[in-house]
C-alpha cells in the first residue's frame, strides 16, 4: 500500500474531528474564519462568551464589510459600553462609524479612546480623521500639531495646509511653507506638488522661485515612481 492512500484516510478520518473541535471551541473557529465565513461562528462564540472581545470585534467588522452597517455598529456600541475602560473598543466603535461617515458621532467613542491612551498614535490620527471630517477644525489643527511634532509626513502636510487655508489657526504663510518644506522632505508627494506650485506662484508672500518649484516637481516625479499603480 503506498503512502498517499493513507494519508488520505488519515485525513478523512480527522476531518469530523476537526468539525467537532470547531463547535466546541466557537471562540477558535470565529479566530480561524475570514470574510463573510466569519460571521456565523463568531455569532456562536459571541453567544458562548459574551465578553470575548476579540470575537466580538471580528464580528462587527465582518458584518460592516457585508452590508450589515447597523447591526456592526450595534455591535460595536454593545462593546463599547460593556468595557467603559477598554481603549480598543471605544477606537473601533469610531472607527466604525467614521468608516459609514458618521464623524459627529465618532466623536464621542474617539475622545473617550484618546482619554485612554494618553496619545498613541493611531487614535490621534483617526481622531485628526473624525476632526477633520467634523469639521471641527481647532481639535483637528491641534492632533496635527502633535502628530507633524512626532514625525508623521502626513500630519505635516495636514498641518501646512491648516497655516495656508486658516484651518484651525490663523493663516501663517511662513509655517505653511515650512511644513510643506517638512512634508516633502520626509517623503509626502503631494506636498512636494503643492510646495513645487506654491514656489512657482510666489503664493507664501515670497519672491517666486521657479528653480525650487522644478526642483520638487522632479523629486516629486522620483518618489512616484515607487507608488503603486505607477507606469
Amino acid at each position: 500500500m503506498t503512502l498517499r492512500p493513507v494519508l488520505a484516510a488519515a485525513a478523512f478520518l480527522l476531518w469530523p474531528a476537526a468539525i467537532l473541535a470547531g463547535e466546541s471551541d466557537p471562540a477558535a473557529a470565529c479566530r480561524a474564519a475570514t470574510g463573510k465565513a466569519a460571521i456565523e461562528p463568531c455569532e456562536r462564540a459571541l453567544k458562548a462568551d459574551s465578553g470575548d472581545l476579540e470575537s466580538g470585534f471580528k464580528l462587527a467588522w465582518a458584518m460592516l464589510g457585508h452590508n450589515r452597517e447597523t447591526d456592526a455598529v450595534e455591535l460595536f456600541t454593545q462593546l463599547a459600553e460593556a468595557q467603559p475602560e477598554n481603549e480598543d473598543a471605544h477606537f473601533n466603535l469610531a472607527g466604525a462609524l467614521a468608516s459609514v461617515s458618521a464623524y459627529e458621532a465618532a466623536t464621542p467613542p474617539i475622545e473617550r479612546a484618546l482619554a485612554l491612551t494618553a496619545g498613541q498614535p493611531r487614535t490621534q490620527k483617526l481622531a485628526a480623521a473624525i476632526y477633520l471630517n467634523s469639521r471641527s477644525y481647532e481639535k483637528a489643527h491641534a492632533m496635527h500639531v502633535k502628530l507633524a511634532a512626532a514625525g508623521d509626513r502626513t500630519s505635516m502636510f495636514d498641518l501646512a495646509e491648516d497655516y495656508a487655508l486658516g484651518r484651525g489657526a490663523g493663516y501663517d504663510q511662513p509655517a505653511a511653507r515650512h511644513w510643506y518644506e517638512e512634508a516633502a522632505k520626509a517623503g509626502h508627494v503631494g506636498a512636494m506638488t503643492v510646495l513645487a506650485a506654491k514656489l512657482e506662484s510666489g503664493a507664501f508672500g515670497d519672491p517666486k522661485d521657479p528653480e525650487g518649484a522644478v526642483y520638487w516637481r522632479r523629486q516629486a516625479a522620483e518618489a512616484a515612481r515607487g507608488l503603486p499603480g505607477w507606469k
